[in-house]
């Protein structure tokens, strides 16, 4: 399990007692078709026993902190180069309370050829914010508006203004300008420790500048603009 070696969930001790406990139910969605995750799993906070409440209705949603996407929409028509770019796995990023890990506990099993049994099932729960939790995008854009206020270049405050949930849209006015805002907005991410990547521009001279790896992966050619 990728999430289990890069510490984003951790196996539960038997002696961990700490806290509200909850389950966390989930299942498997394929998308053979994407150029990317082929095989997600999504947890299901809004889950819930008969006579009991979800995860999600006990949670405070927090206010919607995200920008008026006509406004984001009209500056990005206007651009004349457009740098759009996504933050790899946003919401893992973020790190859970140690008392509040308990709350995001799962099942799994062990060895898929075995039977199911006590001794093949393991418990896990995440260190980081789950996604679809209902709390996860007010924590996410409070921490990237943070980020970026406290940052203070002129480029965090562009960045600020276009950032929508977990996409960042950038502007430039010729190629060299574009390269630099993109090395300088790795650079912003990366002092927050988050990677961002899938970079694509309608300028084809930076796509073919920058390295592959940073590239979405997004057939350019059936990608309209307009």
């Amino acid at each position: 399990m990728d999430q289990l070696h890069s510490g984003i969930i951790e196996e539960v001790p038997q002696t961990d007692e700490i806290g509200v406990i909850h389950n966390l139910p989930h299942h498997e969605v394929l998308t053979p078709s994407k150029l990317t995750t082929k095989l997600r799993i999504v947890y299901d906070a809004s889950a819930h026993h008969k006579g009991f409440k979800s995860l999600n209705e006990v949670l405070y949603r927090d206010p919607v902190m995200l920008p008026d996407l006509v406004g984001v929409i009209l500056r990005f028509r206007m651009m004349k180069i457009v740098i759009t770019a996504n933050i790899e796995k946003a919401f893992l990023q973020l790190e859970l309370q140690n008392e509040e890990r308990n709350c995001t506990r799962f099942l799994w099993l062990d060895d898929i050829d075995k039977e199911l049994t006590n001794e093949n099932i393991k418990c896990y729960r995440f260190n980081r914010v789950p996604f679809r939790i209902i709390s996860s995008p007010f924590l996410l854009a409070a921490t990237l508006n943070y980020h970026l206020e406290n940052h203070g270049s002129e480029l965090a405050w562009e960045i600020r203004k276009n950032l929508y949930v977990d996409n960042v849209i950038i502007s430039a006015n010729e190629t060299e300008e574009a390269l630099y805002k993109y090395e300088r907005t790795k650079e912003i991410f990366n002092e927050a420790s988050m990677n961002i990547t899938e970079f694509l521009s309608n300028d084809e001279e930076f796509n073919k500048r920058i390295p592959e790896c940073d590239l979405s992966q997004i057939n350019q050619e059936k990608f309209s603009w307009s």
